[in-house]
């Protein structure tokens, strides 16, 4: 052995529990990737509704026009499966010795990593405002259309109703897009957990980074 060496210890003496529930909370860093598909399916889900009841109201008059409402629904039903599945299916990382790390899917360990495996994906700050800025006018613009229509709508008439609907669904989705991009941009940082097998996306809180030391 050379003077002054050093053996690397053996990090393969460490193992993480199979369950996440035996990891203490303060050794957890659990990605928090927003809302966005839920305000989507939000939006969508109105819009199909509304698009359904126009047509049953008599409204429409062709069952082609249906396909709008049959559009709306399907794409409302899939992003609010994908966002349940986001949160029934947290990812969780488990912060171990030797800077080893746990990966753990829905409360299960998936496989152990290093601290080099994880990589820091650095978002542009232009997008980020072009999100702000594009997220932000046509959601405040629905909220006053949506506010206009309401207040000139008549009971007898359901010519009102689509313009509504439509506004509405501009206001929701848009403001809630809005407050995912501050939650997952301005307040997060995103990564890639690689180290073999399948590679996660994560959103981590700037919060929890600077609990855990990972941010200054």
């Amino acid at each position: 052995m050379q003077p002054g060496f050093q053996p690397a210890p053996v990090v393969g003496a460490f193992a993480f529990p199979p369950a996440l529930v035996h990891v203490p909370l303060e050794a957890r860093l659990r990605s928090r990737p927003g809302w966005g598909f839920g305000a989507v399916g939000a939006g969508s889900l109105l819009i199909g509704g509304a698009h359904l009841l126009y047509w049953v109201l008599g409204g429409f008059s062709d069952i082609q026009a249906l396909e709008v409402a049959a559009g709306g629904l399907a794409l409302g039903a899939l992003c609010v499966i994908v966002q349940l599945l986001r949160l029934l299916k947290p990812i969780t990382l488990a912060l171990g010795p030797e800077q080893r790390i746990g990966v753990y899917v829905g409360g299960q360990l998936m496989r152990s990593i290093v601290r080099g495996d994880i990589v820091w994906y650095r978002l542009s700050i232009v997008n980020t405002l072009r999100e702000f800025l594009a997220f932000g006018m046509v959601g405040v613009g629905g909220l006053i259309a949506a506010v206009v229509y309401l207040a000139g709508a008549s009971d007898a008439n359901i010519g009102y109703l689509l313009p509504i609907a439509w506004t509405i669904t501009a206001a929701i989705a848009c403001i809630g897009l809005l407050g995912n991009s501050v939650w997952t941009r301005a307040m997060a940082r995103h990564y890639f957990v690689q180290g073999g097998g399948k590679r996660y996306t994560v959103v981590f809180q700037k919060t929890d980074l600077r609990r855990l030391g990972w941010l200054q």
